[in-house]
């Protein structure tokens, strides 16, 4: 149990306690489990031992990236993008919303949507989703 618990970069104790207070997690950045994420896209999740209300990525869209060739859904969560550098166009079923550096949007996952990077540098974004659709 305690190899489980090393490998999981958790306590021993949190294996056996879902509802008890867990202590605060570094996740390092050279640690971050990298995801394979679209089309000259990178995706990296941001919180350690993820919870189960919440998953934080930070991802990267190349020149010409996307999350796709369609439009997807996955689960009925809340999704929450924050666009932090360049600009994204937003496919959210037959809407399109162009994000720019510092806007942000929730939507439902169940909802078809699709991210595409149509800055003419790299775009990065802090993208949320609670619960997690795992």
């Amino acid at each position: 149990m305690r190899r489980i618990a090393e490998a999981l970069s958790v306590n021993l104790a949190d294996l056996f306690d879902r509802n008890g207070a867990a202590a605060a997690r570094v996740l390092r950045t050279s640690a971050r489990p990298a995801i394979k994420f679209g089309q000259l896209a990178a995706k990296q999740l941001l919180t350690p031992n993820v919870p189960d209300h919440f998953e934080i990525f930070s991802v990267e869209f190349e020149v010409g990236g996307s999350t796709g060739d369609q439009q997807y859904t996955h689960g009925d969560s809340d999704e929450f993008i924050l666009v932090q550098s360049g600009s994204v166009k937003l496919e959210l079923a037959k809407d399109v919303f162009l994000l720019e550096s510092g806007d942000s949007i929730v939507f439902r996952s169940s909802i078809p949507h699709r991210v595409v990077n149509v800055s003419s540098a790299a775009s990065t974004a802090l993208w949320v989703i609670s619960p997690p659709t795992r």
